[in-house]
């Protein structure tokens, strides 16, 4: 009798698939994946960001990401750029969820403190221009622009290998 109720007890754990199951859980996990109008992938956002490059009609920018104490260092996370009539803080803040979670994917120190993390850019472009925080602004719904994270080897974001984009 013994090796019936082991094997019940196996059964039973077997077919409860994890946590028990069943419930509103469905309805929750809908909710929570259904995306806001405006959310962009990282694969969608640098697709678009290579896209862009080769255009004419573009402005580009260094980006940066640092926690808001007063002697924090800016730390370059990547660039983003914008077609025209867009502009760089537009671009900045239409990407500053991309940027900030890279942020504390290439800079582990930074990710214990994630939700404190500020966005700067260089208004001017490129460096040697002086980093400046990103404020909020309206970003037009048809505004095209992409971001571009610095390569991270752990996670395999934003490298190119053998020509073709590992993600």
């Amino acid at each position: 009798m013994l090796p019936k109720l082991s094997a019940q007890r196996h059964l039973n754990a077997v077919s409860m698939g994890g946590f028990g199951g069943g419930g509103s859980k469905g309805t929750q996990e809908s909710k929570a994946k259904t995306p806001k109008p405006g959310d962009i992938t990282a694969k969608q956002s640098w697709e678009l960001f290579r896209q862009l490059r080769d255009s004419d009609k573009v402005q580009a920018t260094t980006v940066f990401a640092r926690l808001p104490d007063d002697d924090a260092k800016w730390l370059n996370v990547g660039g983003v750029i914008v077609e025209a009539p867009g502009n760089r803080q537009q671009a900045v803040n239409q990407n500053k969820r991309l940027i900030l979670e890279h942020a504390a994917r290439l800079h582990p120190r930074l990710a214990l403190r994630s939700r404190e993390l500020v966005c700067g850019f260089i208004e001017t472009g490129e460096a040697p221009g002086e980093v400046v925080y990103l404020t909020k602004c309206d970003v037009p719904p048809e505004l095209r622009s992409g971001f571009q994270g610095l390569p991270d080897i752990k996670s395999g974001m934003y490298m190119i290998q053998g020509g073709i984009k590992a993600r």
